[in-house]
């Protein structure tokens, strides 16, 4: 039984290395690591640091002629992995010493297609552990990715999935939910490991520079059929609200007249409210921040209590 590691590349320079050192330390080694640079303006740095992993690690470096993006980077890795099976991780992140060992022994136990499992999340000094659903427990397995939803670094798969199921290179957003979302669409045996063994790293600035609500609100008015109404509703406040806070925009209205999708926020009281005071001045968006985080984020705390 063989495994790929693929790992899409774009400027990470500074945390390559720690990603490369924690798959040398796995207990169950890769038998090649696919690294996929899109066209970074640091290729010369991480091709002299592949130097120093070349007698430990079979690792096969390609770097994008012209910038594609990470779905890109990871169905070029994916496609061209010859191992049985194969693990995401992203050049940011990093594994603990026992995650290769743990996804595959899961997914040989349970005889399934696809394993994921919980997350730490790494913010300098920082680290809080997530635990996600277990999308077997769930009514509706497809609202996982509303709930409490895996981080790629934690994907483990047969080989064989990827001649159905590919990551979507025209989105900008959420390309990791729709992955997994369409490995639940497409009938695959997955299985939740409840263990911490992937670091995700977040940095300073990384909210407020990747975010873009345009394409977030596309993704969900693509797949606004699959999910149930209860929570599908809570997390497009959440967008709505995220959206007020982080860029200080009043385009609630905008976007629900571009997107169908958000139809299904106009029967909730966060709209009612939004009705009432709008918002287009700072008090009005406050007011409707604080109430979304005390009708939504502190209820489901206490609910979990």
């Amino acid at each position: 039984m063989s495994i790929s590691v693929v790992i899409p590349y774009y400027n990470n320079s500074g945390d390559v290395d720690r990603c490369l050192k924690s798959i040398l330390s796995q207990t169950v080694q890769p038998d090649e690591v696919f690294l996929i640079d899109d066209c970074s303006d640091d290729s010369a740095y991480v091709e002299k640091l592949l130097v120093q992993y070349i007698n430990s690690l079979n690792i096969i470096y390609v770097r994008n002629s012209k910038n594609m993006n990470g779905a890109y980077s990871r169905n070029y890795g994916m496609s061209s992995a010859t191992s049985d099976y194969i693990a995401l991780l992203d050049a940011d992140d990093f594994w603990t010493e026992n995650h290769l060992e743990l996804s595959l022994s899961t997914l040989l136990s349970n005889s399934a297609d696809f394993t994921y499992s919980n997350v730490t999340i790494k913010k300098e000094d920082l680290l809080k552990k997530v635990k996600v659903d277990d999308v077997n427990e769930l009514i509706n397995p497809k609202d996982i990715i509303l709930l409490s939803p895996p981080q790629t670094g934690s994907f483990f798969f047969k080989k064989s999935l990827v001649t159905s199921v590919l990551f979507d290179e025209k989105l900008r957003r959420h390309q990791d939910y729709q992955f997994l979302l369409d490995v639940i669409l497409h009938g695959c045996k997955v299985v939740y490991n409840d263990v911490y063994t992937s670091f995700y790293c977040v940095s300073k600035n990384q909210l407020t520079r990747k975010l873009d609500f345009a394409s977030i609100f596309s993704f969900w008015n693509k797949y606004k059929d699959n999910f149930s109404v209860r929570p599908l509703q809570e997390y497009l406040i959440k967008m709505l609200c995220l959206n007020m806070r982080t860029r200080n925009e009043y385009n609630i209205a905008i976007y629900i007249d571009q997107y169908p999708v958000l139809e299904v926020v106009k029967g909730t009281s966060f709209y009612k409210l939004y009705s009432v005071i709008g918002d287009k001045n700072f008090i009005s968006r406050t007011v409707l921040f604080l109430y979304s985080k005390v009708r939504y984020d502190l209820k489901k705390k206490i609910n979990r209590k």
